[in-house]
């Protein structure tokens, strides 16, 4: 009987352990962020923010594609190969949630890698990561140093989402 015990305690330890190394924080949830920006995976960016900062990006990206006549260029015919009808892109509202996700991936990759071509990649790096007093609000400090060595400190906000960390504010959008 007391075996039985122990393995149930082991049981249960073990699977608190597993769940607190699991769970997310605001620093791996910035860190995921970055990564997936850099890979211009819109997709796997936008699971790093609220509904409304992917909502705000979305609406960011598909402006600069929309409007920007050299993203524009390269990004029709990527879309004619991802089967998007050109003229479709334009009435982008009234699409579905699978269409839109296609077209905001493809502009986005094409974004990235013309900023890419013309800047170089910047080195990116966190400096700080806090958790306010209610725990449910934490702000992340990056810097980015671009190839002549200058220096942009950003701040993003993140809140606690239906128990996740979700970036909020500080995107620059």
């Amino acid at each position: 009987m007391e075996n039985i015990f122990k393995i149930g305690m082991v049981g249960i330890v073990s699977s608190i352990l597993l769940t607190a190394c699991f769970e997310s924080s605001p620093k791996s949830v910035a860190e995921d962020f970055i990564d997936a920006a850099k890979d211009g995976d819109f997709k796997e960016m936008s699971k790093s923010l609220s509904s409304d900062a992917k909502d705000k990006m979305a609406s960011a990206i598909m402006y600069s594609c929309l409007w920007n006549r050299d993203i524009k260029n390269k990004v029709i015919p990527l879309l004619k190969e991802n089967d998007i009808d050109s003229k479709t892109f334009t009435n982008y509202i009234s699409l579905s949630n699978e269409i839109q996700n296609k077209i905001l991936n493809v502009c986005f990759k094409e974004m990235i890698k013309m900023r890419l071509e013309k800047k170089g990649e910047p080195k990116i790096k966190i400096l700080t990561s806090e958790i306010d007093s209610s725990g449910k609000k934490a702000t992340v400090i990056i810097e980015e140093i671009n190839k002549k060595g200058k220096s942009n400190k950003k701040t993003l906000q993140l809140e606690k989402i239906n128990d996740e960390w979700k970036i909020t504010e500080g995107l620059g959008i």
